[in-house]
C-alpha cells in the first residue's frame, strides 16, 4: 500500500465525504417536520447505491485507520547542558550532533543529524530527533526491532560544530509507536483493565465474627499492653528480613541475638553471641560468647570466641579469641592474636598475631603486628612498635618510635620518644629520653629543663663484687686529680642563676685520654653530641690521690724525723763545743 502524506489524506477524506453526501442527497428526500428528520428512502437504484455507499464507507475506514496508525517519525529528547567548568549553559544556542548507533556504544551509525536548539533558564535543551539537518541515514527506516540502539550526542556550547562534550546512552526502551511501525507482531497482550463497577447492590446479612487479624502495615490501634505482641508462641527462632535478606534473629535455643542487616549472617551452631549493626559477626559460624556492636564489627570472625568488639569495623579480621576492642577499626587486622585489649580509634590497628597487649588511646600501638605483652596508654603511645614485647608506655607519644625494642618503660608525655631498638630502658617524665635511641639498659629521669633533683636519702650505688670482673687497682690518682680544673658556672636553663661548682666534661675527657683511660664510664655522650659526667666515678681517683698524698706525707715525716734527730745530735755537739 502506498502511503500518502497527512495533508493529502485530509483532502482525500473531504472528497470522500462530499461524494457520500451527494449520493445521500440524490437518493433520499429529506423533509423537516416538527424538528424531526424524516428520511424517506427512494426505491429506485437502491441496491446499486447501497453497494456504492458500502464501498465508500469501507474506503473511509481504511484511509482513516492508515492516517491514525501512522507514527510520527520523531523522538523527543531533553538534556541539561554544562560547559567544561561544569557550569550551566543557560538561554544560549548550542550546536548538537545526534547519532543513532546500532549494537554497541561504538557501533554502526544508522542515522545522524545536526540541530541548533536553545537552552532555557535552567540549561535544559529540548528537541526532536528526526527533525534536524540530516547527515546520513533515514530516521523512518530504522528497524527498532533489531537493537540494541544507542543515542550519541556531541555538543558545542558555543553554538558551532566544534563538539567538545560527548555522551552515549543506551535506549533501554524504544518508543512504542516507532517500534510498532517496523517491528514484528508481538505476543497477545495481557487482559485489559477492569471495567467501571456497576451500582452497589443491597447490603447482605452480617456474617459470623472472624478470627483476630494480624498487625497492619500502618499499625494497629486498641492493643493491650502485655497481651498483644509481635513474635512467636513456640521455641522456634524469630527472624526478620529486609529485601528477603537476614536482618534480625532471636534464637532462644542457641542464645544468639542478631540485629542489623546481615548481622550473624553465616552463623550455624555458634552460641551465646550478640551482634548489633549491619554485617556484625557476618562470617561467624561456630564462634561462641562473642559480642559485636557496630557496623561490620567482628565481620570475619568464624570460630573465635569470647571476643568483644564495639565500634565500626572493630576486630574486623579477627579469628582468634579473648580479645576486646572498643573504637572504630580497633584491632582491625587481628587474626589469631588473643587476650588483647584495644580502646580507641584504630588502637592496635595492624596487630595480627600479637597477644596479651593492652592499648588505650587514639592510634596507640597502631603498627604493632607480632609484639606481645605490651601496655600502652595515651595518644600515639607505642605507635610504631611492630614486634617489640613487654614494653610499658604511659603518656601521649610515649615510646612513639620504638619498633623492635623490648622491656622498656616510659612514663610521661613523649617519654623515651626517640627510642627505636634499644631495650630495658626507662624514661620517667615529660620528654625524658635516654642518651642513645638504639642502646639498652639506660635510665633518664626528667628532661633538659630540670634544675633540681632531690631524694630524701642518698642514692645507693650497687657495688657487689659478684657484679664485677677484671678488678684492678685504679691507675688514676693524684696526677689525674691535679690535672682537673674545678670551675664554677651558671646553667643556661636556671632562671634563678644559682652558682654551681663542678667540671667541664670535655676537659675531663681530655685528661682521661692523656692518662690512657679513653674507654671509661665517666664521660657519656648522647645522640645529639651533648656530654655528661658520672661524678660518682671521680671518687675513686680522689681516694687514690688522698692515699698517694698520705704515703708521701708518711715518707716526708720519716725524713723529717731523721732530720730532727740529726738536728738534736748537732745541737748536743754544739753545746759540748761551747763548754770547752
Amino acid at each position: 500500500m502506498v502511503l500518502i502524506n497527512n495533508l493529502s489524506v485530509e483532502i482525500y477524506l473531504l472528497l470522500q465525504i462530499y461524494v457520500l453526501l451527494y449520493y445521500l442527497w440524490n437518493d433520499y428526500k429529506i423533509k423537516v417536520k416538527k424538528s424531526f428528520i424524516i428520511i424517506k428512502i427512494m426505491k429506485t437504484k437502491t441496491y446499486e447505491y447501497r453497494a456504492v455507499l458500502i464501498i465508500l464507507v469501507l474506503n473511509l475506514l481504511i484511509i482513516s485507520s492508515s492516517v491514525f496508525a501512522q507514527a510520527p517519525q520523531k523522538m523527543s529528547y531533553q538534556a541539561v547542558i554544562r560547559n567544561s567548568s561544569n557550569a550551566l549553559v543557560t538561554s544560549t544556542l548550542v550546536g548538537m550532533k545526534i547519532s543513532i548507533l546500532q549494537w554497541s556504544p561504538t557501533g554502526t551509525i544508522v542515522y545522524s543529524e545536526t540541530q541548533t536548539p536553545s537552552t532555557n533558564a535552567n540549561g535544559l535543551v529540548s528537541l526532536q530527533i528526526g527533525a534536524g539537518a540530516i547527515i546520513s541515514g533515514t530516521f523512518a527506516s530504522i528497524n527498532w526491532a533489531t537493537g540494541p540502539y544507542f543515542i550519541k550526542t556531541e555538543t558545542d556550547p558555543t553554538g558551532n560544530n566544534l563538539y567538545t562534550i560527548v555522551s552515549t546512552t543506551e535506549l533501554t526502551s524504544v518508543p512504542y509507536a516507532l517500534f510498532s511501525s517496523s517491528g514484528p507482531a508481538g505476543a497477545q497482550g495481557p487482559q485489559g483493565i477492569q471495567g467501571i463497577a456497576g451500582p452497589t447492590g443491597p447490603a447482605g446479612l452480617t456474617g459470623a465474627t472472624g478470627p483476630a487479624g494480624g498487625w497492619a502495615l500502618l499499625g494497629n490501634a486498641g492493643t493491650i499492653d502485655g497481651t498483644n505482641f509481635i513474635g512467636t508462641t513456640d521455641n522456634v527462632a524469630l527472624n526478620f528480613r529486609v529485601n528477603n535478606l537476614k536482618a534480625g534473629r532471636i534464637d532462644i535455643l542457641l542464645n544468639n541475638t542478631f540485629w542489623g542487616f546481615q548481622a550473624g549472617n553465616s552463623n550455624t551452631n555458634g552460641n551465646f553471641n550478640t551482634a548489633n549493626g549491619g554485617g556484625a559477626l557476618y562470617s561467624n559460624t561456630s564462634g561462641a560468647g562473642n559480642t559485636a556492636t557496630g557496623v561490620r564489627a567482628l565481620y570475619s570472625n568464624i570460630t573465635g570466641g569470647n571476643n568483644t568488639a564495639t565500634g565500626l569495623s572493630a576486630l574486623y579480621s579477627n579469628t582468634g579469641g579473648n580479645n576486646t576492642a572498643t573504637g572504630v577499626s580497633a584491632l582491625y587486622f587481628n587474626t589469631i592474636g588473643g587476650n588483647n585489649t584495644a580502646n580507641g580509634l584504630q588502637a592496635l590497628y595492624k596487630n595480627t598475631t600479637g597477644s596479651n597487649n593492652t592499648a588505650t588511646g587514639f592510634f596507640s600501638m597502631y603498627e604493632n603486628v607480632t609484639g606481645n605483652q605490651n601496655t600502652a596508654y595515651g595518644l600515639y603511645s607505642l605507635l610504631n612498635n611492630t614486634s617489640g614485647s613487654s614494653n610499658t608506655a604511659n603518656g601521649m607519644g610515649a615510646l612513639n618510635f620504638n619498633s623492635l625494642g623490648s622491656d622498656n618503660t616510659a612514663i610521661g608525655y613523649r617519654a623515651l620518644y626517640t627510642t627505636t631498638t634499644g631495650g630495658n630502658n626507662t624514661g620517667i617524665g615529660n620528654g625524658a629520653d635516654v642518651p642513645s635511641a638504639t642502646s639498652s639498659n639506660q635510665i633518664r629521669i626528667g628532661n633538659t629543663a630540670i634544675t633540681y633533683a632531690g631524694v630524701q636519702v642518698a642514692w645507693t650505688i650497687t657495688s657487689d663484687k659478684r657484679w664485677k670482673l677484671d678488678i684492678n687497682n685504679s691507675n688514676l690518682g693524684l696526677d689525674f686529680i691535679n690535672k682537673l680544673r674545678p670551675v664554677s658556672y651558671y646553667r643556661n636553663n636556671d632562671e634563678s642563676k644559682k652558682l654551681e661548682y663542678g667540671f667541664i666534661a670535655q676537659e675531663i675527657e681530655e685528661v682521661l685520654n692523656n692518662a690512657g683511660a679513653s674507654n671509661n664510664g665517666i664521660i657519656s655522650k648522647d645522640d645529639k653530641g651533648m656530654y655528661g659526667v658520672r661524678y660518682n666515678d671521680l671518687m675513686s681517683p680522689m681516694v687514690k690521690a688522698i692515699q698517694e698524698l698520705n704515703s708521701n706525707n708518711e715518707k716526708q715525716q720519716q725524713v723529717n724525723e731523721k732530720q730532727q734527730q740529726l738536728i738534736e745530735t748537732l745541737k748536743k755537739e754544739i753545746e759540748e763545743l761551747k763548754k770547752k
